[in-house]
């Protein structure tokens, strides 16, 4: 299987956590309309739902590998890919 796949199975997942990269409600509240999203997202919510979504990458047998954190990023910086 060649390096990378759009199809093949899951073997190690680079993500930037929600915590990470929304940082706090009072973050999205300040960013969320000039990125251009929909409605704010809730944090602790998302917090929550992202926190299942890494089990389910876990329990499929990938390996997880998180970014930090860094001073200057914004809401968008949640998505390590964008096609």
């Amino acid at each position: 299987m060649p390096a990378q796949s759009e199809t093949g199975a899951l073997r190690r997942v680079l993500i930037k956590h929600a915590r990470d990269a929304f940082v706090s409600q009072e973050t999205i509240d300040a960013e969320w309309r000039d990125l251009g999203f929909t409605s704010p997202p809730d944090f602790d919510l998302t917090l929550k739902e992202y926190d299942g979504f890494l089990d389910a990458i876990g329990r499929a047998g990938a390996q997880v590998e998180a970014l930090p954190t860094a001073a200057g990023l914004t809401l968008d910086s949640i998505y390590v890919r964008d096609a």
